[in-house]
């Protein structure tokens, strides 16, 4: 027993003074094991310490990253950037040395200290970054609010979730840059919400609004219609829920139609279909194609008929158990229950309606060419003039001259008394183009034994 113990004397011995040599070696040093701020110090003094400290800001490097795979590298030599120690970095030091330490620990310190940069090179880069302005390898897109979509597998509308985006806060994308430096980080991820939920841009409506869910049911028995518009035999404009969808709006709790956006939707269709005035080619007496514009020949639809039309197919009442029917069967004959037919009346109606090209509204074997350079009228019949003839058209002069385009023949008369402001002429062959003034007619009272291709100048008609 008595060995026992004066070989545990003497090991005990040992052991504090091996601990009280490591001690007192190290009194100028860093113990082994021992970090700072990941930086490893062990058994450097306090000056080379610091200078492995100040030096890693050589190589420093911040890595971002961010969502959908963006990424971006700052090097500290992009910004200037530069590490010095302070008091807190010798406040951990001398915490180290004053009590006895073990040297089989491991020690790991966290000091501030004092990061400087160029904050307009860093301003510059951040601007500059493809995370901020997009490049053709990375898009950069903004939140999508949640909202009602027409889901074509459910037959109903449904709320389609929102969409995160990665259009980044420039505020907060630089404070969290300037956070990293200053804690000398070499990573940072804003995918991490947590961390960073500020980051990014937020959609403002999620999938989880209390409005959104509460109209859900109403915003299917209102859009989910069919209004059928017919247009001629063979073309109908069919508008289905997905259309309906756009023109509904939300007030005080309920779904309203939106009466301009109605108007506008009107508007598209009327002017989709629409051909008078447009540019158009065709065949020239001289066997040239010619284009002419202007003028009132064409298709169109009247805005006000449509309108009103429409108006009444989209605020017609609906069972909802028709609504229910169609969801849960899509069926034609569910459908049916779901459609309204309407048909637009037309103010005016060209030879033939192509959207694929819809200038080639006319008929182009039968038309009559008025060629004012020339003073002649040809008429073609069958794709051939069969007959022309001299003409005078409107004087040179405000009011009365003879304006381009292609037109109707509106009128028809044998006889009939012209008026104006300064005249009253009966003529005979009336055959009116426009209804301000313009139309064929004979005129016996000229003297055609002078006329010429100039005489319209000086003796033109009204």
């Amino acid at each position: 027993m008595k060995k026992l113990l004066i070989v545990l004397a003497v090991v005990a011995a040992a052991f504090a003074g091996y601990v009280g040599y490591q001690n007192y070696s190290h009194q100028n040093k860093w113990q082994a094991h021992t970090t700072v701020n990941g930086i490893d110090v062990s058994n450097k003094t306090f000056e080379e310490s610091k200078a492995i400290f100040e030096a890693t800001a050589k190589d420093y490097k911040l890595d971002v990253k961010a969502r959908n795979d963006g990424a971006l590298t700052i090097k500290s030599s992009d910004v200037d950037l530069t590490i010095t120690t302070n008091d807190a970095f010798k406040e951990a030091f001398n915490d180290q040395h004053k009590s006895i330490v073990f040297p089989w620990q491991s020690y790991d310190y966290t000091a501030n200290y004092t990061v400087k940069y160029d904050a307009d090179k860093l301003n510059d880069i951040i601007n500059k970054s493809e995370l901020i302005t997009g490049s053709d390898k990375y898009k950069v897109t903004k939140p999508v609010d949640a909202h009602y979509e027409y889901s074509e597998d459910k037959h109903s509308i449904i709320i389609k979730k929102e969409v995160q985006g990665n259009k980044l806060v420039k505020k907060q994308f630089k404070s969290a840059i300037k956070k990293a430096f200053n804690n000398a980080e070499h990573e940072i991820d804003l995918t991490d919400a947590e961390k960073y939920p500020d980051v990014y841009k937020k959609p403002s409506v999620t999938a989880d609004d209390k409005e959104l869910n509460e109209t859900l049911d109403e915003y299917n028995n209102v859009a989910l219609r069919f209004i059928n518009i017919k247009i001629t035999d063979k073309i109908t404009e069919k508008v289905t829920p997905k259309e309906i969808l756009t023109l509904l709006d939300v007030s005080k709790g309920k779904v309203k139609i939106d009466d301009q956006k109605v108007d506008d939707f009107v508007e598209k269709v009327c002017l989709k279909y629409k051909t008078e005035g447009m540019k158009r080619k065709f065949k020239s007496h001289t066997g040239k194609m010619i284009s002419v514009s202007g003028g009132d020949y064409g298709w169109r639809i009247s805005y006000d008929n449509l309108l009103s039309k429409f108006k009444t197919a989209i605020n017609k009442d609906i069972d909802k158990k028709d609504t229910q029917a169609y969801i849960d069967d899509a069926s034609k004959e569910n459908k049916k229950a779901l459609t309204t037919k309407i048909t637009p009346t037309f103010t005016n109606k060209g030879y033939a309606l192509n959207l694929d090209n819809k200038a080639a509204d006319y008929n182009p074997n039968n038309y009559t060419e008025v060629d004012l350079s020339a003073q002649r009228v040809y008429c073609f019949k069958n794709g051939k003039v069969v007959f022309s003839c001299n003409c005078i058209t409107g004087l040179n002069r405000k009011g009365r001259v003879t304006t381009t385009g292609a037109y109707y023949i509106k009128q028809k008369q044998y006889y009939r008394v012209l008026k104006g402001d300064d005249y009253e002429t009966p003529v005979n062959w009336w055959a009116r183009i426009t209804w301000s003034g313009i139309g064929f007619h004979a005129a016996p009272w000229q003297n055609w034994g002078a006329w010429s291709p100039t005489r319209y100048r000086s003796v033109g008609s009204h």
